[in-house]
């Protein structure tokens, strides 16, 4: 099974961050496969660097942005803790990921290179784990159709989580992405089954 992924919208790209970088000016980007976004971003007057890997930094960053890498990585919770250990104080994590609830790749709305999926119950959950606060999301401004930003905070309280950040708030997050995308998941065989009887 082998599809084509569709071009990122570099310039959409650019336009958010502008909007959401508060100015901070140092930027990493892990996974830059594509250098215009760079290249912008440092017109911009940001100050660029970039990895595939995601390595601890030896600076910190006032921005970490992964586009459409989370995916494809089978720990996605402790990529997530190594990308927050590389953020400087009050430093933001720009995350695009697809969302597993409109992605519509093949029949079982999985593309088989992705080994991680998304609602944004469960990206909420995972990033509040981390104590990551703060969170901003678009459904429309991406770079790619079908995807999901969000970006989150790093909080300045370590150690510290504040009230709303309880495990059984996280686990009703959780359970409520679960639940809704297992509907969902429903939903979509029963058209199938009824298209097939038609």
């Amino acid at each position: 099974y082998q599809t084509e992924a569709p071009p990122y919208a570099t310039d959409r790209r650019t336009a958010h961050l502008l909007a959401v970088s508060g100015g901070r000016r140092r930027l990493h980007e892990v996974g830059a496969g594509h250098h215009d976004f760079m290249e912008q971003a440092q017109q911009h007057g940001f100050h660029t660097s970039s990895d595939w890997h995601g390595a601890l930094l030896d600076d910190p960053v006032e921005i970490l942005i992964a586009c459409h890498v989370l995916e494809h990585v089978a720990t996605p919770r402790e990529t997530l803790a190594s990308w927050r250990d590389c953020l400087a104080p009050n430093g933001i994590l720009i995350l695009e990921v697809p969302n597993l609830y409109f992605y519509p790749l093949d029949p079982s709305g999985l593309l088989l290179e992705h080994v991680s999926h998304f609602t944004p119950g469960l990206l909420s959950y995972l990033l509040a784990v981390l104590n990551f606060t703060d969170f901003h999301w678009e459904f429309s401004a991406v770079s790619r159709p079908f995807g999901m930003t969000v970006v989150a905070r790093q909080a300045p309280w370590w150690g510290n989580l504040p009230e709303w950040n309880d495990w059984s708030i996280n686990a009703a997050y959780y359970r409520a992405g679960v639940v809704l995308w297992t509907q969902r998941r429903t939903e979509r065989r029963q058209r199938i089954t009824e298209a097939l009887l038609v």
